[in-house]
């Protein structure tokens, strides 16, 4: 279960916020440069 307000976005997909807090389990299908942002600010690369 991810934290509140956790979402990934990737860098192929300008202005989107997928579900999910791993890259590797929740990313979408061609997710390029996708990077989890995390509730408190920060983001941490996949």
């Amino acid at each position: 279960m991810c934290a509140q307000g956790t979402y990934i976005t990737c860098a192929n997909s300008p202005g989107q916020n997928f579900t999910g807090c791993a890259c590797g389990q929740c990313a979408p299908p061609g997710c390029d440069g996708c990077v989890v942002h995390l509730a408190g600010g920060s983001t941490l690369r996949g």
